[in-house]
């Protein structure tokens, strides 16, 4: 009964082919459905198109259009601004059109409703180059602060480039996790993802939420006729322990700047402006937040905002316990790393005889693949002590797969020459034996 059920609800066999709320539950309504409607409606608005405020309202107030009739709650409605396939969240903001050259073909289709803030593919312009930073940025405060369960693809976090392919599926490098690049990221983009994300569990109560929203948890402050997107809505916080607590959002997703005006006999406090430089953009601790003195916040062009009120400071909450979490996750990482780089001879081999036993049988298969007679047990005489020196077999991982688990071909093993010195005085077959003996103990999958 805790098994989550996820549906990518289009499918080319159905009539309509797309059925985004009307997934069949087959019982009761437990499916998830992955929400294309929060996608292209996301990608439209923040990029500027016209007449999307209204739907962009619907998708971060948890869709209710879709999953309420049957029962279901916004976290049924996996929101996410990309995917497996399509562009990635930094190709999103650099490139108007696919470029699948790589493929060989002329595959994936150009539906990409992305827009390359003035110039396709890299480029050398600072002002260009500030405007897809400050995108990137507005995505993911959308996706990450609203309601709904978010979905961010690996690499978004650091603004992983699939130059421009939106069908990478089969290109294998193009589609890799570069460590390198997201270590370039780690005091921009990847911290502000970070923060956002632990933003989303310190507010949990309003963002992943079992009901919609609804008129008593929100106040919108918007003009429904004008068509330029700009959008400004207040999420009340009902589970503050002193007075009045909200958080101020507005999305200026246009070329003009724009005044947000802020609600009157409030204090409110900067956590996010997207359009500020790292680590301005975002705010870790809240009890450092910057105090809006004015009656409103100018907002730069495709820009966002996410402003708190609060009638206590005590209630401020420090994001940057993330960071020292993070920090210690590195560390073990690390750790992780050198112990699987030890020297077989420093760790310590427990009775022997299961392992014999597979050593066993690790000796019949390569007795069949190689057509040479290796008879294990005959060879092994426990009274006799163990006059291998394993000092000079070392497991370690290939610098190109670090993260890999162990495998045989990871195992740097002694020449032949010095497995034939071994054996000199003590018969061919028992180092050999002993030697696949301590490797069925390190293995016991083998």
């Amino acid at each position: 009964k805790h098994v989550k059920l996820i549906a990518e609800p289009w499918d080319c066999s159905w009539p309509d082919g797309y059925l985004v709320g009307r997934f069949p539950s087959c019982g009761a309504p437990r499916w998830a459905e992955w929400n294309g409607k929060f996608r292209d409606a996301v990608r439209s608005f923040i990029k500027g198109d016209e007449g999307m405020k209204g739907e962009f309202a619907t998708r971060v107030c948890g869709s209710a259009d879709l999953f309420k009739h049957n029962g279901r709650g916004p976290f049924h409605s996996i929101n996410f601004i990309t995917a497996h396939d399509g562009f990635t969240l930094r190709d999103l903001v650099s490139y108007n059109g696919k470029h699948n050259e790589c493929n060989g073909e002329d595959s994936g289709d150009d539906h990409n409703n992305s827009w390359n803030c003035g110039a396709e593919g890299p480029t050398g312009d600072g002002g260009i180059n500030h405007l897809r930073e400050r995108q990137m940025r507005n995505f993911l405060v959308a996706l990450l602060l609203s309601a709904g369960t978010p979905m961010l693809v690996f690499g978004d976090e650091y603004g992983r480039s699939q130059r421009g392919c939106n069908n990478g599926w089969c290109q294998d490098a193009l589609s890799w996790f570069s460590w390198s690049d997201m270590a370039k990221q780690e005091g921009s983009l990847v911290r502000f993802t970070r923060v956002l994300i632990s933003m989303r569990k310190r507010y949990m109560h309003m963002f992943g939420r079992d009901h919609f929203v609804s008129e008593k948890d929100i106040w919108w402050r918007v003009h429904w006729d004008d068509p330029y997107n700009y959008v400004c809505y207040v999420l009340h916080d009902h589970k503050a322990s002193k007075g009045y607590s909200g958080l101020l959002f507005a999305f200026n997703a246009g070329h003009e700047f724009r005044d947000c005006d802020l609600p009157e006999g409030k204090t409110w406090y900067r956590l996010i402006d997207t359009n500020l430089p790292s680590p301005k953009d975002v705010c870790e601790d809240e009890s450092e937040a910057t105090k809006i003195n004015s009656g409103s916040y100018g907002m730069h062009p495709y820009s966002c905002i996410v402003l708190r009120c609060m009638a206590d400071k005590a209630e401020a909450f420090d994001h940057s316990g993330s960071e020292a979490a993070y920090s210690q996750l590195q560390e073990t990482a690390e750790h992780l790393k050198e112990v699987v780089r030890r020297r077989a001879s420093m760790e310590l081999l427990p009775n022997l005889e299961p392992e014999q036993i597979r050593a066993g049988e690790l000796m019949k298969r390569l007795s069949s693949m190689s057509g040479l007679p290796l008879n294990l047990m005959a060879a092994i005489d426990e009274e006799k002590p163990m006059d291998v020196d394993f000092g000079d077999i070392i497991i370690e991982r290939a610098p190109s797969s670090t993260l890999l688990p162990l495998t045989m071909s990871s195992v740097r093993l002694p020449g032949l020459k010095e497995i034939d010195e071994l054996t000199a005085d003590n018969g061919a077959a028992a180092p050999l034996a002993r030697l696949f003996t301590m490797l069925a103990s390190l293995y016991p999958a083998l």
